[in-house]
């Protein structure tokens, strides 16, 4: 979407294909902006953003661990993990024992850049209950939650 004109019967869009760079105009009589906390759609039809804008950050690690020894013959796709300080979640991530860990980590707090190749291997130790697990970290990151609502008459 490149832009959008609202008029008083209705919505003229303007679209640009990105592998060609050719645009083609549509007239809708509605258009619905869900396109996020930072919706191109909502801006270019004026409509402001109402709440929090930030809600909370997430970390995410990538990782190696024989995990699926310890969860016996019933396999899942999502364990709950809890080690009282922590609260995440682990997600078997292919073949073998490759897993995801994701957590909350508040940004106010600066909980996420904290993060160290021993924080994450004390954190994944700590949640998967297993004070001595091998672990090889393959990736770590972050990412922002965000939500909000608007609407435009």
């Amino acid at each position: 979407m490149v832009d959008v004109v609202d008029g008083p019967e209705s919505v003229l869009i303007t679209l640009r294909d990105t592998t060609t760079g050719a645009t083609s105009l549509v007239e809708a009589r509605h258009v619905v902006a869900a396109d996020g906390a930072h919706s191109a759609t909502r801006r270019a039809v004026g409509v402001a953003m109402h709440g929090p804008d930030r809600l909370e950050d997430g970390a995410n690690v990538l990782f190696h661990a024989p995990l699926w020894d310890l969860l016996g013959e019933h396999r899942y796709g999502i364990y709950a993990a809890d080690d009282g300080e922590h609260q995440g979640i682990f997600l078997p991530a292919g073949t073998g024992d490759r897993w995801l860990f994701g957590l909350g980590a508040s940004a106010h707090r600066g909980e996420a850049e904290q993060y160290t190749p021993q924080g994450l291997t004390r954190l994944l130790r700590a949640c998967s209950g297993v004070a001595d697990l091998p672990v090889r970290l393959e990736r770590f990151g972050t990412l922002e939650h965000r939500l909000h609502h608007s609407a435009a008459a």
